[in-house]
């Protein structure tokens, strides 16, 4: 069953549900324009789920869930230098991560992974802090 809940940004709506392994998963998305809209997207969420779709089982690399998530709602959709950020950051991705598991990955190796960008790729604090709002966004 899904909630809605109105934001100054719009929109959100939250599915909270039970998994195979009995433990509570929480879905979401924000940023609708409309109630309806939400509505509309909650659907589609809750017949993913009844057919089997979850992200915490789901063997998927680092790698090829961001570069699916970067295709699908940033590539022609964004500023040309904010897409090469994206581009980038992919890049980095892949260099340090290779073929790990999204559901593999810990704080810690989020960390150690901010701490690789800042001393070995830039030396700049823009890309940190760009990553870690992509990352944290609610």
């Amino acid at each position: 069953m899904a909630s809605y809940d109105k934001l100054k940004s719009g929109w959100r709506y939250r599915i909270r549900q039970k998994n195979k392994a009995g433990e509570w998963t929480n879905y979401g998305e924000s940023k609708f324009r409309t109630k309806k809209d939400a509505q509309i997207a909650a659907a589609k969420m809750q017949e993913k789920i009844d057919k089997g779709f979850s992200m915490v089982g789901s063997n998927v690399s680092i790698t090829d869930y961001f570069n699916t998530w970067y295709g699908r709602y940033k590539v022609g959709k964004v500023a040309k230098p904010t897409e090469e950020w994206y581009y980038n950051t992919a890049r980095w991705i892949e260099i340090y991560f290779g073929d790990t598991p999204l559901k593999s990955i810990r704080r810690s190796n989020y960390q150690d992974f901010i701490t690789w960008l800042g001393t070995d790729q830039t030396h700049n604090d823009k890309p940190k802090k760009q990553w870690r709002g992509q990352l944290f966004k609610k």
